[in-house]
């Protein structure tokens, strides 16, 4: 009986011991994840938007000198010196470009053996400038640029 109640004592010591963590180490290890789960989806979502932006930033890389093609050989085209525009879609982009003279000149100025003074031929040479303005759904970019046509 002696050595039975040994042994009850001795598993009533190890059972008041038991093994495991506390409510507070459970508590700091849960904290410690949340913050580490935050920080990587905080990373996760910066680089997603990192990523939606560089493709859009290739996107217009790839259609604006399309567009700048097209302005240039509808100034060049163009009857008069008035104001041109022209509105559109491409490639998922609605464009809108506008395009005025800021200048006008003709061929250096010759001198005229009628008349004994210099004469300057007509003007054939316009500077134009142009707006040009891209839009994609919530993404928008402008630009400004200059183009010279002849007649």
């Amino acid at each position: 009986m002696a050595a039975e109640s040994s042994l009850l004592s001795r598993s009533g010591r190890q059972a008041s011991r038991q093994t495991g963590f506390t409510l507070v180490e459970i508590l700091i290890a849960a904290t410690i994840l949340f913050i580490v789960v935050g920080l990587v989806a905080e990373v996760y979502r910066a680089a997603n938007l990192s990523g939606s932006k560089a493709s859009r930033g290739a996107d217009v890389t790839l259609v604006t000198p399309l567009l700048m093609d097209t302005i240039q050989a509808r100034l060049r085209e163009a009857k008069s010196d008035e104001p041109q525009q022209q509105q559109g879609v491409l490639l998922g982009f609605r464009f809108e470009w506008q395009a005025k003279v800021i200048q006008k000149g003709g061929s250096a100025p010759r001198f005229s053996p009628e008349n004994e003074a210099p004469a300057s031929g007509p003007d054939r040479f316009y500077l134009w400038q142009v707006d040009l303005r891209l839009d994609a759904g919530n993404y928008q970019r402008s630009f400004q640029f200059t183009e010279l046509s002849w007649r």
